[in-house]
């Protein structure tokens, strides 16, 4: 399982179609915080939420990214590299959407009181 940086918050995979609501439940979530939508040209940004090509996203650090259609961000290495820049944007929670997710690739962000983290070794 991915997790975003130290929060212990798994990625979460969803479908392309739920970004609309994806983007309100966490706005209705948070009553501060910034998110930015990578990949998806014609979202039109708003005081909270920003909308940013892949290649644009360098050096931006932001609570909720949620990468749209990213296996769409280029080819080769170069897409790699968009792919990991925009990936690695999230400071808190990053949400992956596909035209194709399957539903066994669609679970929930769990909220912030139910995060468990794991044990450390010993």
């Amino acid at each position: 399982m991915a997790i975003v940086r130290e929060t212990g918050v798994p990625v979460v995979y969803g479908r392309t179609e739920d970004l609309r609501a994806t983007l309100a439940d966490w706005l209705a979530e948070h009553d501060d915080g910034i998110a930015c939508v990578i990949g998806d040209d014609t979202f039109v940004p708003t005081p909270r939420v920003q909308s940013l090509a892949p290649e644009l996203s360098k050096g931006l650090e932001f609570d909720l990214v949620i990468l749209v259609e990213p296996e769409k961000f280029g080819q080769g290495i170069a897409g790699v590299i968009d792919r990991y820049v925009a990936m690695t944007r999230a400071t808190q929670q990053l949400v992956v959407l596909s035209p194709d997710a399957s539903p066994r690739e669609l679970p929930r962000a769990p909220r912030d009181d139910a995060v468990r983290h794991p044990e450390p070794h010993r």
